[in-house]
């Protein structure tokens, strides 16, 4: 059975970029905002529309009052292929019962993102992910999905809750969604069959575990080299007769 395709997007007033996967997905104000899946061939668009009508203001909560046109949206996406429209709190029962089934859903950058995110905010939880990514790369593909949409200029404006959702744009997060999971597609459809599926599972268990570190040896090796280089340092000051100073050093 095929897997179900998704594209996540989310809301938050911090940074994922500074503060890091983990940082991000668990600070309070960080919500799912939309979900696009492919499921079975039928295209099924969340928005969840507390995330659109929430936004803050000096650690306030906010209420953006603000409707979405659907009629707008509707007419404005740029896909040539049907799709369903689900707005509300949660997702649509459609995907909540693909989940309880047990079907295996795919995200590029499942691993990294969308799986740890999903386990956070959305319920139910799939069981199984596959991330289209490793496969993507396996297949000699570039890991970054292509064909970007040229409505991804306006997603910035989704990202951050910093300020109220521009209700007028909804076309444009949709169709940019829609067409990173047909690039999904695209992927799936080069290789029947996950390529090396048990070095992704060692991959994905050793990121979710850690790597033991001793700190008390990392600590003495950075003294050992520190105490290297200013032997070092002094041997070539002594050596050049004092015109190269230790001070120096980086400059040649």
């Amino acid at each position: 059975m095929r897997p179900v395709l998704i594209d996540l997007e989310t809301r938050a007033t911090v940074d994922l970029r500074e503060i890091g996967v983990s940082n991000y997905i668990h600070h309070p104000a960080t919500m799912p905002l939309s979900l696009v899946a492919l499921l079975d061939d039928e295209l099924h668009v969340w928005l969840n529309i507390e995330a659109l009508q929430t936004w803050w203001k000096d650690g306030e909560r906010q209420r953006n009052d603000d409707t979405i046109n659907i009629d707008h949206v509707r007419a404005n996406v740029d896909c040539d292929r049907d799709w369903v429209l689900h707005v509300g709190d949660e997702i649509p029962t459609v995907i909540a019962d693909a989940v309880t089934a047990g079907r295996t859903f795919a995200a590029h950058n499942a691993h990294g993102f969308d799986a740890p995110f999903w386990e956070h905010h959305i319920q139910p939880v799939p069981t199984q992910w596959l991330d289209t990514m490793f496969l993507a790369r396996s297949l000699g593909l570039p890991g970054k999905l292509q064909g970007k949409h040229e409505s991804g200029r306006f997603l910035s404006q989704f990202y951050s809750a910093d300020k109220p959702a521009p209700m007028g744009h909804v076309h444009n997060l949709i169709t940019y969604n829609i067409h990173d999971v047909l690039a999904m597609e695209a992927i799936i459809a080069e290789q029947s069959e996950y390529v090396e599926p048990d070095v992704v599972r060692a991959h994905v268990a050793v990121n979710a575990r850690g790597v033991g570190v001793d700190l008390p040896l990392i600590q003495q090796i950075i003294e050992a080299q520190h105490i290297a280089t200013q032997n070092a340092a002094s041997e070539i000051e002594e050596l050049t007769g004092g015109e190269v100073k230790p001070h120096m050093l980086r400059s040649i």
